[in-house]
């Protein structure tokens, strides 16, 4: 069996569990393929350690998200309001389900954080600055009916503060099928499937998460399940963004190490500042406009990548470096040709001809080189010169005779130059 049916065979069995599932399983298995081709395995190899697809199907659990993860929220039941100071809300509390689709409500944590961690498991996510030294987090959700389905929760952890909206256990929408929450490990790592709350921001229902980052947090990491992360305006030490199935936007951002990864989306990256950058995506483009980093790699499986400015950048810099080089040569050759004229010895050669030199051309004209020749009265050896390239008009006015030949004092032909003025002057 080869990759590209193992793959298909794969996507296949994957059909009737959730795209976000999906997605995961996929570029796990992608990722696999890619370090052990890396390797130097063979496809039969790689399949092998992969295993039995229907065996690993099978393992699949639909359970509900794990006790540990549950936990992380405040308060079940509602929004969580007990860790920050609600600041603005829809007026009544999330215990009932509200009359109206639209609910907003915005909180604000004073404090300071080594990270931040920001979750959209059922949201987009989206960062701006923040114009004092408090944490600023609103809530929106626009469209959807059933907002006790869904929860806000904030938490903190070892100097860590998680935000994030994650649907409420056991909730069910409208139009709802009878799919679950999956779990399933894959190569040591755990992924989570939400059934069919990917369609939060479809069908006018969407679910946004808005924080607002003050300058004292060095480290922040936002994740989306199947939504958006825009990031924007804010100066930090280490920047992640990651998404399963949604768009990455980094705009105006000052990083010393920037991370933005996502499965099946899209990754721009506008007017930003880096040290290292890694910008990467499954089956999406890679965009990256005026940007300034020392190190940068981007990576995409099956889209295209953009980084046009860092080319022209690129180039820009080869130029001036060829340009500083050409400089330097022409510099060294006018050096040494003073040295000959001023150190060197001078010896009167015969003029026997004007040859036409085609790799320099003027107008579309070859230019002339004057050909003299020397013979060397103690050795009997005859040396022949040639002259710095002239245009027709200047060949017309050389004569027949002798001209002055300046050459190293050493005895080296091979370094010599025709003086042309000696005979220019005389003509004229």
């Amino acid at each position: 069996m080869t990759k590209q049916e193992y793959m298909a065979n794969l996507q296949e069995k994957l059909e009737r569990f959730g795209r976000e599932l999906q997605e995961e399983i996929l570029e796990d298995y992608r990722q696999h393929f890619a370090e052990g081709e890396n390797e130097g395995k063979a496809d039969e190899e790689i399949i092998e350690e992969l295993g039995n697809i229907e065996e690993m199907i099978r393992e699949l659990a639909e359970d509900d998200l794990p006790e540990e993860f549950a936990q992380r929220a405040m308060e079940q039941g509602g929004l969580c309001e007990s860790a920050g100071q609600e600041v603005s809300g829809a007026g009544e509390a999330a215990q009932r389900e509200p009359k109206d689709t639209d609910l907003r409500r915005t909180f604000s944590y004073s404090g300071f954080y080594k990270a931040m961690v920001l979750e959209g498991k059922v949201a987009n996510v989206r960062v701006e600055r923040s114009e004092d030294d408090q944490i600023h987090v609103e809530y929106e959700a626009r469209g959807v009916s059933s907002q006790v389905n869904y929860e806000y929760y904030q938490y903190e952890e070892d100097g860590v503060f998680y935000a994030g909206v994650k649907r409420r256990k056991g909730a069910r929408d409208e139009g709802d099928n009878e799919e679950k929450m999956v779990k399933v490990t894959l190569f040591g790592r755990t992924i989570i499937s939400y059934g069919n709350v990917g369609s939060f921001s479809v069908g006018g229902q969407n679910i946004t998460l808005t924080v607002r980052v003050p300058k004292s947090v060095p480290r922040l990491t936002a994740k989306a399940a199947s939504g958006n992360v825009d990031i924007s305006g804010i100066e930090l030490e280490s920047l992640e963004a990651n998404s399963a199935s949604g768009n990455i936007g980094v705009e105006q951002v000052v990083a010393d190490r920037l991370k933005a990864h996502t499965a099946s989306g899209n990754v721009k990256v506008d007017h930003t500042e880096f040290i290292s950058a890694s910008l990467d995506t499954a089956s999406g483009n890679v965009k990256a406009e005026m940007v300034k980093g020392r190190d940068i790699h981007c990576g995409t499986g099956s889209g295209n990548i953009w980084l046009l400015p860092i080319l022209f950048i690129f180039l820009g810099g080869i130029c001036t470096a060829l340009g500083i080089w050409l400089l330097w040569l022409n510099y060294q050759i006018v050096k040494r040709r003073r040295e000959i004229i001023e150190h060197g010895k001078s010896i009167m050669a015969e003029i026997i001809g004007i040859v036409e030199d085609y790799q320099i051309m003027v107008n579309h004209r070859p230019t002339y080189r004057v050909q003299c020749v020397y013979e060397d009265p103690c050795t009997g050896e005859s040396h022949t010169f040639y002259s710095e390239n002239l245009t027709f008009t200047q060949a017309d006015c050389i004569p027949r005779g002798s001209i002055r030949v300046f050459v190293d004092r050493n005895g080296n032909f091979g370094e010599y130059f025709v003086d042309l003025d000696s005979v220019l002057k005389r003509e004229g």
